[in-house]
């Protein structure tokens, strides 16, 4: 069960990065009820709040940092990284 949570939290996570929202996105009431009514255990379990969302990021960020450092060390154009 704990893989699943951890495979879901990483695509929750990757829709919220490609769509450019906060880390909160999944804290309405309206998506919660919808995960609910799919699995009510599942939607208890998962947690998908934003503290959680920050703290899994930072998981998924370092278990795949050296792969995302080959990346764009492989990269065939040059990559500037900025921050807003």
């Amino acid at each position: 069960m704990k893989s699943k949570i951890f495979q879901l939290r990483e695509l929750a996570l990757g829709y919220i990065i490609l769509s450019d929202l906060p880390l909160s996105a999944f804290e309405g009431p309206f998506l919660q009820e919808l995960l609910r009514q799919f699995d009510p255990t599942l939607a208890s379990d998962l947690q998908l709040g934003r503290t959680t969302m920050a703290s899994e990021l930072h998981k998924i960020f370092e278990k795949k940092k050296e792969l995302i450092q080959q990346e764009i060390a492989d990269a065939l154009t040059s990559i500037h990284i900025s921050f807003d």
